[in-house]
């Protein structure tokens, strides 16, 4: 009888997440896609995250496109970002809490992940490697096949290829030099590819 019962049981579960629906997704990096980077002198054109509330700008252009995907779509929005200032002491948690909220407070996402490790930590959140997405997978159910990520760097490349996201490079003058055919000039000129999500 219990094992009937179990077996019953094991079914049902199987039943339904088959019949569960998954989220479709659009990924974005942080700096350089939401907010203005940050260059310092003697580095070139190598962008820095800010560390300071009053350094941290965000892009209209990114509020519009979030704001236009959000209305016409059904489409979850999240920005996954490393953030190793963090662990060198030179960013606190109350300033990445408050940027966190000027981003909520201008644009409707829905979730933000943060990675705080340095790459010596060899964690499995930090980018290149695809762990805040997976996790955000899990947590919201994403058909992560059927989603996209957009970044600015090569480690959001790879960490979008790792996970089986669609993965665009957002054109900059510091990643000119990445081989990668698979580039946008502005976050509009995801309209389209987004519009074949939908279908």
């Amino acid at each position: 009888m219990s094992m009937k019962f179990s077996i019953f049981s094991i079914e049902l579960r199987v039943t339904l997440k088959s019949k569960l629906k998954l989220n479709k997704a659009i990924f974005l990096d942080r700096d350089g896609v939401i907010n203005k980077p940050l260059f310092k002198r003697g580095f070139g054109d190598h962008p820095f995250a800010p560390n300071k509330l009053e350094n941290f700008l965000i892009y209209q252009s990114a509020i519009n496109f979030v704001k236009k995907i959000k209305s016409k779509t059904d489409l979850k929005v999240y920005i996954v970002t490393n953030q190793p200032d963090l662990s060198r002491g030179n960013l606190s948690f109350k300033d990445l809490s408050r940027m966190n909220q000027k981003i909520f407070d201008n644009m409707p996402i829905d979730g933000i992940e943060y990675c705080k490790h340095l790459e010596i930590s060899n964690c499995n959140c930090r980018k290149p490697k695809p762990g805040m997405v997976m996790k955000i997978k899990k947590k919201e159910q994403i058909d992560l096949s059927n989603s996209i990520l957009v970044g600015d760097t090569w480690r959001d490349i790879f960490c979008g290829l790792s996970a089986g996201l669609k993965t665009y490079l957002l054109n900059k003058p510091y990643n000119q030099n990445y081989f990668y055919n698979l580039r946008i000039n502005s976050l509009n000129d995801l309209t389209k590819k987004i519009n074949n999500l939908q279908k």
